[in-house]
């Protein structure tokens, strides 16, 4: 009987499932963790089975698990087709969007969009986290992230959002008069030049094209952080040379407070997309935010 299925317990199940953690399965349901937990625990009493193997570092899917999940995935899968369908009558979308998006794409093609789209969709409630490194968005619980092309998952569903652009070294107008321009990128190395530290702890290498190859090339300076506006501003201020995105820069460039460098040595850079898990049914809210970005002038 339907009023014998559980459809929370069942819903919480899979989630785990999906997420590898009831942490992330909260997170992706919008419940608490004590919650999940409880109706993960109360469906498998009622089935009389152990779903997962809990330690107090993992949560493993069981035999009995696997062979739950592999029919009741497509079966909520249409269930949510069908709310999906349902919510095509509504006058607009409705809901909470949570995204995660690379520092710098969010401030290229997220946030001089917020404004506008808040109030072109009243009913979607945007939850925007930013993350300067790797973005799980399954794991993560959000519906989609923002970042470069490239360094997106095969497994991820990708919509371009900007054009692809290029990695340019960018100094100021003043940086260049008082210790001239590099001329090849072998003079980055007795240039004053603000290296980004990685998540993972490492430095992002500065990378040119030479006869027809990406070269890593070493850059002097004094400075390392791992926080973008800073390097951004130690760049506009006049006291580093910096390594960005050209479509980033541009408004900086034209204000003509940056001056590129080495623009025949520039390595082409994939430019920013929205991505999503491979799903049967488009969140509404997500293919609304998805439509209103790609509308925007700039856009591809």
């Amino acid at each position: 009987m339907i009023r014998d299925l559980n459809l929370p317990g069942l819903t919480a199940f899979a989630a785990v499932a999906e997420h590898g953690s009831f942490v992330g399965a909260a997170r992706h349901l919008g419940l608490s963790t004590p919650s999940v937990s409880q109706a993960l625990r109360g469906l498998e009493e009622r089935l009389g089975v152990r779903l997962f193997n809990r330690t107090t570092r993992s949560v493993t899917i069981t035999e009995a698990g696997r062979a739950l999940l592999a029919r009741l995935r497509p079966a909520l899968d249409q269930l949510e087709g069908a709310v999906e369908a349902v919510n095509l009558f509504r006058d607009r979308p409705a809901g909470t969007l949570r995204l995660a998006a690379n520092g710098l794409a969010a401030d290229a093609v997220v946030l001089p969009a917020v404004s506008d789209f808040i109030a072109e969709y009243p009913d979607i409630k945007l939850d925007i986290t930013i993350i300067d490194g790797p973005i799980d968005v399954v794991g993560g619980g959000f519906d989609a992230g923002i970042g470069a092309g490239a360094l997106i998952a095969k497994d991820m569903i990708a919509a371009r959002l900007a054009p692809d652009s290029r990695l340019v070294a960018l100094a100021s107008p003043a940086y260049v008069q008082r210790h001239g321009a590099p001329r090849t990128p072998a003079d980055l190395h007795a240039h004053n030049c603000v290296r980004w530290r990685m998540p993972n702890g490492g430095l992002y290498p500065w990378r040119f094209r030479i006869d027809g190859r990406e070269v890593e090339v070493e850059a002097g300076g004094s400075l390392v952080t791992n926080n973008i506006p800073l390097m951004a501003r130690s760049v506009l201020e006049g006291a580093c040379v910096g390594l960005g995105i050209e479509s980033v820069a541009r408004r900086w460039i034209e204000r003509g407070r940056l001056v590129p460098l080495l623009e025949e040595y520039a390595l082409p850079w994939s430019g920013w997309h929205v991505y999503y898990p491979g799903r049967a049914q488009l969140p509404l809210p997500l293919r609304a935010f998805i439509d209103f970005l790609r509308a925007r002038p700039g856009a591809a």
